[in-house]
């Protein structure tokens, strides 16, 4: 009787559970995306929009994943290593080899350039400046709608990232909203269906409430005295023994070791032993044509402040690194091209200027002719109110200590005062060798400006 009770009752409170549902329902979270995320686009196609792939900052540098390799749509293509990593190649046969867990990089000669891989997700990630510099292609950042847009490019496309982020603009609103939908959590699954609960005759005679009972305690021997435990067996005592004295053996120092062992940082260039100095006592004004983290951070390191050239493209494109140029101390001219067949230098120069002035708030005078100039070009320049200024030496390629070396040593017999400009393939480590062996022979870099020769 009381077990048909209990059924009776049971049924009654699950007839109230939909009720229940219905005056409180369920509070579903709101899936919130990142307040900026990062659009990828390769040449003129803009890639789908996940978390997986999204390019990243870390220790000051921009990662993409290589997962962007993967067509031909850069020149560069990408292959995975037996023991974890990946190698880049280019067209041209130059390379880069990002091993798992190592801080650097590998050329196919063999210099090393930092930082190196991680991963992520599945996928390796790449600094995008040190890539972009060895395998030649270019890349731009743009804040816009939702966030940012990395764009990767073979360094022949001249379109402007602006005019490119206008054109895809439809295309990364559908790209941020599927994104978003991506991150809403699944619908539930549909509850099985309830059984119907038993009829309910009319009238039900409901059950009086019962009392609190007892609860039903199954039937247990007598209550006994508690038992006393037995007392143990208490062997008897052995004769006591006289043990022989231990040696106390010094236990030797402990070290904590490292859960992963990883590997040293490696110079980023082997340094050459020199027995004298190269030059002694010059001072050498370095010149750079535009520029990069990777070569901010080697001056950086050593305290010294250089010229960096830049053009039009440069400036618009990226204003974070013309920024840290000018708060580092660094001095900023203008690229310019006598060639140009459509504009002026004094045009040049003008339009230049607005954009420095927008990146960075400031102007100069100083100019760089971007394919040499004759006299004609340079009294043009002065007439525009222009500082033309003529590096004595110049070097495309730097990437070894012995480049480095050789390098000091042609600049010795030019004088004390020379300056030096180093072109697009000149390398964090061949700088690195460069400073290094300029101090010391005992000599001073210092950025070329307007009155170094004056």
């Amino acid at each position: 009787m009381a077990g048909r009770t209990l059924r009776r009752w049971m049924a009654a409170a699950l007839a109230c559970v939909p009720v229940l549902l219905a005056l409180f329902p369920a509070v579903t979270p709101t899936v919130r995306a990142e307040g900026s995320v990062y659009f990828t686009a390769v040449e003129d196609n803009l890639l789908p929009l996940t978390g997986d792939t999204m390019p990243f900052w870390n220790g000051g540098y921009l990662y993409i994943p290589t997962s962007v390799f993967s067509g031909k749509q850069l020149g560069v293509s990408r292959g995975r290593i037996g023991d974890g990593g990946v190698v880049l190649t280019n067209q041209s046969g130059e390379s880069l080899l990002y091993k798992a867990g190592q801080p650097y990089a590998q050329d196919g000669e063999g210099d090393t350039y930092s930082p190196g891989v991680l991963q992520r997700n599945g996928d390796y990630f790449v600094p995008a400046s040190l890539t972009a510099r060895i395998l030649h292609f270019q890349y731009s950042v743009k804040e816009v709608e939702n966030g940012y847009l990395v764009w990767l490019r073979r360094a022949s496309n001249q379109m402007g990232i602006a005019t490119f982020a206008s054109a895809v603009s439809v295309q990364m609103r559908q790209e941020y909203q599927a994104y978003l939908k991506s991150l809403e959590p699944p619908a539930p699954p549909e509850p099985d269906p309830e059984p119907e609960p038993a009829p309910i005759e009319e009238n039900p005679v409901l059950p009086p409430v019962p009392e609190p009972e007892t609860p039903s305690i199954p039937e247990t021997p007598p209550a006994s005295p508690d038992p006393v435990p037995p007392e143990p067996v208490r062997p008897s005592a052995p004769e006591p023994v006289t043990p022989e004295p231990i040696p106390v053996v010094p236990e030797p120092p402990k070290t904590e070791t490292p859960a992963a062992e990883e590997p040293e940082t490696p110079p980023d260039a082997p340094k050459e032993p020199s027995e004298t100095p190269v030059s002694g006592g010059q001072n050498l004004y370095l010149c750079f044509r535009n520029g990069t983290e990777a070569l901010l951070d080697a001056l950086d390191r050593y305290g010294v402040r250089g010229t960096f050239f830049c053009d039009e493209a440069f400036l618009r494109d990226q204003g974070d690194l013309v920024r840290r140029m000018t708060a580092s101390g660094h001095a900023v001219g203008l690229l310019v091209d006598p060639s140009d067949p459509d504009r002026t230098l004094a045009a040049q120069m003008n339009q230049g200027n607005q954009i420095l002035e927008q990146a960075a708030c400031r102007k100069t005078r100083l100019v760089l002719l971007a394919q040499g100039g004759n006299e004609a070009a340079y009294q043009e320049l002065q007439e525009a109110g222009g500082c033309g200024l003529r590096p004595v030496l110049e070097r495309s390629i730097l990437r070894t200590s012995g480049q480095a070396q050789a390098l000091l040593a042609l600049a010795g017999r030019q004088g004390s005062r020379v300056s030096v400009l180093l072109g697009e393939n000149v390398t964090q480590a061949g700088l690195l060798a460069l400073l290094d062996a300029a101090s010391d022979a005992g000599d001073a870099c210092l950025p070329l400006t307007e009155t170094a020769f004056s």
